[in-house]
């Protein structure tokens, strides 16, 4: 993810058949960012939302494309669902079961995130 030219490895937790991937994000001067997820690396395998997504945890259908045929207005966008400001840092959350994305979903971090955890931001 990020702006089609980098993946980055998300942080993840398993607990009662489900994972939780997790990763941070700073708005840069554009004053939002979006995504799309690589499932282990393998461009053949982009999960996107089938209409761009703005609000955290919304309902939408989760598609599988290969980069060949993924649209790249098709994302998860933090920021725009309020104002967000510079280097403002958002906390993603991805939901999974087996292979299913059960839900996206993000929030605004009031803290600084945990020292051990890689901020990504605008490229």
């Amino acid at each position: 993810w990020r702006g089609f030219g980098k993946v980055h490895r998300m942080n993840s937790k398993s607990t009662d058949g489900e994972t939780v991937y997790t990763f941070f994000v700073e708005v840069g001067r554009e004053g939002y960012e979006s995504f799309q997820l690589v499932q282990n690396a393998d461009l053949s395998r982009i999960i996107h939302p089938d209409r761009p997504v703005t609000i955290p945890g919304s309902t939408s259908r989760v598609l599988v494309s290969s980069i060949d045929q993924v649209r790249q207005d098709l994302v998860w966008a933090l920021g725009i669902e309020k104002a967000s400001s510079t280097g403002d840092i958002y906390k993603v959350e991805v939901v999974v079961r087996g292979d299913v994305v059960m839900s996206v979903s993000w929030s605004v971090l009031e803290d600084a995130p945990p020292k051990d955890r890689e901020i990504f931001g605008s490229l």
